[in-house]
């Protein structure tokens, strides 16, 4: 990392410096001793106590830049296990900035790069990897669920289940040890039967562990709703609908986006990403082609597929559709024509052609996309439903821990293989020794600075 090697003092606002608000959070670490930034403050530093809260003044060149309040936490009793100064200062953005370029021309402190602060905790043994990357998690997670997972995976029953692995693990080895050194002094029953029960508790946790890592993180992070269907079917409308604002253009001109718009919708404390594409049709437009193109691709992506369909002009079925919501009920509204809105075409009835290519979903009737609550809740409700399904055996998302979980599970296969054939205990704990790796590589004992790389480029400045 390109900080790895420097132990300089640092500083950073942990709180938002995008606006103003009433208060912003600074923070300093890795300096010597509190007193040695006595004068740009009015309280004397020199009896300071640590996770106490003191109120004072910040004062340069004898004028009283802010009045504030801070904590000192002592390291190595602190976040990061170095010394760390907190100062709650007034959060005008101008005023923030103010600050920090005080300590920074008067002090020898630089400004802290994305995740320093918890890189600091990670090197001084205050956090382990896992911790960071559920931190991580807990940071930029767009649902409740990963806030939960990521709180879980810090303190909860995630790392309790990965400490259980660990210490499964050190039992089954210590058995196998025994085999070794003092076969004769246990016997070779006692030692088969100790070496099967910590086996057997070993493979359980990492059968449970196994069955959790069989989801797509990104229906869980980052789920994506998408309406999909023909020009002029009625996406858009029910987008802005969606929305309550008038965020896509809706227009009688078939083929007016031709592009795909995304924005950002709340269901049940769970944040989605609501996305209106281009519609579905044979056109010469390379554009157009461009946005039907990427509509193909979201497809895939997508979490949660709306099909829209207006019973009055052409459609046909979609795979994989969640939902149909069928518009103009109440019948079209003018004659079609080639660029004009959508109109009538007697062959096909407003209900039961749908019904039809559609048997087996829930499809919503609409009286020319006048949309009210009732209609908002069953979508939301199915789409929430859906989200808890997946949800609903505790999912683990992180794709490091995703691919470990999976290696360690067809190594505990293959090693199984070899306990029921091998003779040669040291053969046996050479190849148990690779399954160690891999779960210390879990938990965090082992450490890459490619995955560190990895895991710091997502946090923010100030953690």
């Amino acid at each position: 990392m390109l900080f790895a090697s420097d132990d300089k003092p640092i500083i950073a606002c942990s709180s938002s410096v995008a606006s103003n608000s009433a208060i912003s959070l600074i923070r300093i670490s890795g300096f010597e001793e509190v007193k040695d930034f006595q004068k740009v403050f009015s309280k004397d530093l020199s009896n300071i106590q640590s996770r106490k809260v003191y109120y004072c003044d910040l004062i340069k060149d004898e004028k009283v830049i802010d009045s504030i309040v801070f904590t000192y936490f002592k390291g190595p009793n602190s976040y990061n296990g170095e010394n760390i100064l907190e100062l709650s200062v007034h959060g005008n953005v101008l005023n923030v900035n103010r600050i920090i370029k005080i300590f920074i021309d008067n002090f020898n402190i630089r400004h802290a790069k994305p995740g320093e602060f918890s890189y600091r905790a990670l090197k001084n043994e205050k956090l382990n990897l896992s911790q960071i990357e559920a931190l991580d998690l807990f940071l930029n997670s767009k649902s409740q669920y990963g806030l939960d997972l990521g709180n879980s995976l810090m303190n909860g029953s995630l790392s309790k289940l990965y400490n259980s692995l660990y210490q499964a693990y050190l039992t089954h080895k210590g058995s196998v040890e025994l085999g070794i050194d003092f076969l004769e002094d246990v016997g070779e029953e006692n030692f088969k039967n100790n070496l099967k029960i910590s086996l057997n508790q070993l493979e359980i946790i990492v059968g449970e562990l196994n069955s959790r890592v069989n989801v797509n993180p990104s229906s869980i992070l980052n789920p994506k709703i998408i309406l999909i269907g023909n020009t002029n079917s009625g996406k858009s409308s029910l987008f802005n609908n969606l929305l309550k604002r008038n965020r896509a253009i809706v227009s009688d001109i078939r083929g007016t986006t031709r592009d795909y718009i995304s924005e950002q919708i709340l269901v049940n404390n769970t944040q989605f990403e609501l996305i209106d594409t281009a519609g579905l049709r044979e056109t010469n437009d390379v554009i157009e082609k461009q946005g039907i193109e990427s509509v193909k691709e979201l497809m895939n992506d997508s979490f949660y597929k709306i099909h829209v369909i207006n019973p009055y002009d052409d459609y046909e079925k979609l795979e994989d559709v969640d939902l149909v919501i069928c518009t103009h009920k109440d019948g079209p509204i003018e004659p079609k024509s080639e660029n004009g809105p959508i109109g009538p075409d007697l062959k096909l009835g407003p209900i039961e052609p749908i019904k039809n290519i559609y048997p087996d979903k829930k499809i919503l009737f609409i009286n020319n996309l006048v949309f009210d609550v009732d209609y908002e809740n069953i979508i939301f409700e199915s789409i929430f439903k859906k989200f808890q399904v997946l949800i609903q055996n505790k999912p683990i998302l992180i794709p490091r821990h995703k691919h470990v979980i999976s290696n360690i599970y067809n190594e505990l296969k293959g090693y199984n293989k070899i306990c029921l054939q091998e003779e040669d205990i040291a053969i046996i704990s050479a190849e148990l020794n690779i399954i160690g790796h891999s779960i210390e590589e879990l938990i965090g004992i082992v450490t890459v600075d490619k995955v560190l790389n990895n895991i710091f480029d997502n946090f923010c400045i100030g953690k």
